[in-house]
């Protein structure tokens, strides 16, 4: 399992970020939406976000729920998992427009390193490491399903539709 989910990691290589909520409402939780956009089977009816991700997901989603995060830029951390939601919000949408140069997965850990054009990285660090946690250190959305990083760094997928 780890070696698919290694591989669907690696195919966002050369993809574009185009969405990221983040912040507001979310506290430290981050969706990106990376690659093509692809119709949702029904709109979202939140008014309070965009037209645009009302009506179109990405093709590839990262979701981060459960574990701490930081993003940097070049020697510096612009913001943390920790951040007021307003700071994470605005700094966080510094990688829509940019494109996925590079990925790192920590193979015992799955802690993960995604690089971005603009010089920014978002890093992910497993820290529900106890089994029987509720929430998933994070999650990655492929055109198969959703690849769950579990609490204790495992990997399940989970066969869906990406509508």
């Amino acid at each position: 399992m780890k070696s698919e989910f290694k591989r669907h990691l690696q195919a966002l290589i050369g993809l574009p970020c185009w969405a990221v909520f983040a912040g507001h409402g979310n506290g430290s939780m981050v969706t990106l939406h990376i690659g093509r956009r692809v119709r949702r089977d029904q709109p979202l009816r939140n008014r309070t976000v965009p037209p645009d991700w009302r009506r179109f997901v990405g093709e590839n989603c990262l979701f981060v729920e459960g574990c701490s995060w930081r993003l940097e830029h070049g020697t510096k951390i612009s913001c943390s998992w920790g951040e007021p939601e307003d700071t994470i919000d605005r700094k966080m949408r510094r990688l829509v427009g940019h494109t996925v140069t590079k990925i790192t997965l920590h193979d015992l850990s799955l802690d993960l390193s995604v690089s971005f054009t603009n010089g920014y990285r978002l890093i992910l660090f497993c820290d529900q490491t106890a089994n029987g946690e509720s929430q998933d250190n994070y999650s990655l959305r492929t055109p198969i399903g959703w690849y769950r990083v579990t609490a204790g760094s495992g990997v399940k997928l989970e066969p869906t539709n990406v509508k």
